[in-house]
């Protein structure tokens, strides 16, 4: 085996050396980057409902609260928040896929719209139910 030979082998077991470290870092980069943003959008869509979530607790609370304070000062008000479903007990009967199992078959962002739009029925329902009429 000459001396040329010798070089010959050794460069092309560095360049297979060379294509086997690029091919690992570039798959491991490939998936650092898919990683990343799977925890990216992980968030986001928590952030997303944990705002509208607590959106709307505020509301309902507000509401409660609101009426139970009046409730304080004439004993015998009609609007009694025990036996009214919506202020009762506001965590249970919003879940729409509890209410209907079929909708898991749905693509999300058309059960995030039909989440977004029994909500705002919601809403709409103890504002005009309880709604101060001094509030604009």
């Amino acid at each position: 085996m000459s001396n040329s030979d010798a070089v010959d082998d050794d460069i092309q077991v560095s360049e297979q050396n060379f294509t086997k470290l690029t091919d690992i870092h570039h798959k491991s980069g490939f998936k650092d980057g898919i990683s990343d943003g799977r925890e990216q959008k992980y968030q986001e869509g928590f952030d997303g409902g944990f705002r509208d979530g607590f959106h709307h607790a505020f509301l309902v609370g507000k509401y409660k609260a609101m009426l139970d304070v009046k409730q304080q000062k004439t004993e015998n008000d009609p609007k009694d928040s025990n036996s009214d479903l919506l202020l009762k007990n506001p965590n249970l009967g919003h879940c729409q896929i509890c209410l209907d199992p079929t909708l898991i078959e749905k693509d999300l962002s058309d059960l995030i719209g039909i989440t977004k739009s029994h909500t705002e029925k919601i809403h709409s329902k103890i504002e005009e139910k309880y709604k101060p009429s001094g509030e604009g």
